[in-house]
């Protein structure tokens, strides 16, 4: 008997069948979400979005966990397919529902009522309450910070660690989707060619290809 599997028969042994709800969140999902609508004609399909700029540093924070500064290309490439399936989906796919992080977290209460709205439930107070497994969650930040409900210090934390190299290659790549989704462009005064700490010369190299390659 699998873990997904006990899952299934623990959820219906305590809910009717017509009361199961199954919530899947891989990211490829985006992807698919076509195909599963006619594979789930029921599903309904919440793509939360967030500011480029902050996505950014947030991955590249990740990655240098495990070694030096990245090459971006890739992680830039992944963005722009991710905030593509975010642009056209909802053209095409009925039930689908863009939420930008920035809102669920400054207005948590009203995004949480619209998502309650499509999925058909009543909406709870415990909704905007972070919970992993029914067990209060204290969030996964890049900074290790633990919180203990919803918190707006994410959404201003990226400024002071973003290098203008990042900056630059949002705006040259991923432009198209700060107007879409209604974020703020910037802009460094500082040269994107100035190297970042961390950052090979090997990955400097290839990082800032980037800033010169023709579109």
């Amino acid at each position: 008997q699998t873990y997904f599997e006990a899952i299934q028969l623990s959820l219906l042994g305590k809910l009717p069948v017509s009361e199961v709800r199954y919530v899947e969140k891989s990211v490829e999902n985006a992807e698919y979400a076509g195909w599963l609508k006619k594979l789930y004609p029921d599903a309904v399909f919440i793509h939360i979005v967030r500011n480029p700029y902050a996505v950014l540093v947030s991955i590249r924070k990740f990655r240098m966990l495990h070694g030096h500064y990245p090459y971006l290309g890739n992680t830039l490439d992944a963005m722009a397919f991710s905030y593509y399936n975010a642009l056209t989906n909802p053209l095409s796919v009925e039930d689908y529902k863009i939420v930008r992080y920035e809102d669920l977290v400054s207005k948590a209460d009203e995004t949480m009522q619209s998502v309650a709205a499509l999925l058909n439930v009543p909406y709870t107070e415990n909704m905007t309450t972070p919970t992993a497994m029914g067990e209060t969650w204290q969030g996964n930040s890049m900074t290790g910070e633990k919180f203990s409900g919803v918190s707006s210090q994410p959404l201003s934390s990226w400024e002071s660690a973003i290098h203008p190299l990042e900056i630059h290659l949002v705006n040259r790549y991923l432009s198209p989707y700060l107007t879409a989704f209604n974020y703020q462009p910037i802009h460094s005064g500082e040269s994107p060619l100035r190297p970042a700490k961390g950052e090979t010369l090997r990955t400097y190299a290839a990082n800032r290809f980037l800033v010169f390659l023709k579109k």
